[in-house]
């Protein structure tokens, strides 16, 4: 799905500037310090759940915000988020909506206006238009069929004829502990994707350590006991699975710079007397 986007993304940059329309593309990302693995390997950050579900605010919301905040004036995000979703998201929707249909509040920034055009549709419709024969071309609509129809039926093989127009699966990351099972990933791996495994096997292994008292400390950052963050030696190993992980996956999983930062922040909780018991 992420080389999907990417090369969308490049090849609708390209139309784009062939019919001369003011068009760029840039990918936001949030800063070194705020990364998934830098939060949980670095600082020693749970991993999210539901009740304490970190990522969204971090790794999504506040890198638009930053890049946002460097324009003049007002502005206006364009989102592709639907009613009847999930029913968070219709009491969401229901308690920023404004007197003009299609436009939302942005929450605490009144300088940010979200548009949502297809607020109304149904997954139906969605890929009604995707399968118009219209600009934009740069959308792949097939490619993009049998990924959603293969994550809607947990199987390699997709869903076949109209069923299409019912998936309605959405991707996350693929290290997600906010779901209790990883169903989708589980029956690619049956069908045949064994290059998943090194990634499931891990993403089950931190869901399994992430309220284990024995990899946590006994004190939050605030001094107050209770589980606080993981401690260096479970640090240590939830980076040596990573990285043994991503030597079987081929895959970049995490950079230099981010082990690097890692690293540091080990030092810096071992010797600057931060939290109790370390």
């Amino acid at each position: 799905m992420r080389s999907f986007v990417i090369k969308t993304l490049d090849d609708l940059s390209n139309e784009a500037a062939e019919n001369n329309i003011p068009f760029r593309t840039q990918v936001v990302c949030p800063p070194l310090e705020d990364r998934y693995f830098t939060k949980i390997v670095g600082r020693g950050y749970p991993p999210p759940s539901f009740k304490f579900r970190w990522c969204t605010d971090v790794l999504r919301i506040k890198p638009i915000k930053r890049y946002i905040g460097y324009g003049d004036g007002p502005s206006v995000i364009l989102l592709g988020t639907r009613k009847h979703e999930s029913i968070e998201r219709d009491r969401v929707l229901s308690r920023y909506k404004t007197n003009r249909d299609y436009y939302f509040y942005q929450a605490n920034n009144k300088n940010i206006i979200i548009y949502s055009p297809i607020i109304e549709y149904q997954v139906s419709d969605v890929w009604d238009v995707l399968d118009k024969e219209s600009k934009p071309v740069s959308i792949n609509t097939k490619k993009l069929q049998i990924l959603y129809s293969i994550l809607d039926s947990g199987n390699a093989n997709g869903l076949s004829g109209t069923d299409i127009y019912k998936a309605k699966g959405r991707f996350g990351c693929w290290t997600c502990t906010v779901v209790r099972h990883d169903r989708a990933v589980e029956s690619l791996i049956r069908d045949g994707e064994e290059s998943l495994v090194p990634l499931f096997e891990f993403r089950n292994w931190l869901v399994g350590i992430r309220n284990n008292p024995s990899y946590r400390l006994k004190y939050r950052r605030n001094g107050d006991s209770g589980l606080g963050p993981f401690t260096i030696d479970a640090r240590k190993e939830i980076l040596d699975r990573l990285l043994d992980a991503q030597s079987k996956t081929k895959w970049g999983l995490i950079s230099d710079k981010e082990i690097e930062y890692i690293e540091n922040q080990w030092a810096l909780d071992t010797y600057s007397h931060v939290l109790p018991g370390l």
